[in-house]
C-alpha cells in the first residue's frame, strides 16, 4: 500500500462525496502471504472511513472478517 493511494482516494472523497457524512473509501489490493486480512479501519477527522481490503484472486472475492455493506457505490 502506498501513502499516495490514500491521499488520492481522500481527494476523490473531498471532491465527490463531501456532502455525505457516512462516506467510506475502500482500497483493494491483491491478497498476498503478508497481506491476507483487512487492515484496521482508519477514520479521518471529517468522518470518512478508509478500509484496506485484500482480494483473493483465486477465489474471486474480498477477504473480510464480517460482512461489509457498501453505503454508496459510484
Amino acid at each position: 500500500m502506498k501513502e499516495a493511494d490514500i491521499y488520492q482516494m481522500l481527494a476523490y472523497n473531498q471532491t465527490y462525496q463531501k456532502s455525505q457524512s457516512d462516506s467510506e473509501i475502500w482500497l483493494i489490493y491483491p491478497k498476498t502471504s503478508q497481506f491476507n486480512e483487512p487492515l484496521p479501519v482508519f477514520k479521518f477527522d471529517n468522518g470518512t472511513l478508509i478500509r484496506v481490503l485484500p482480494f483473493d484472486i483465486e477465489l474471486g472475492k474480498l477477504v473480510v472478517e464480517s460482512p461489509i455493506t457498501a453505503p454508496h457505490i459510484y
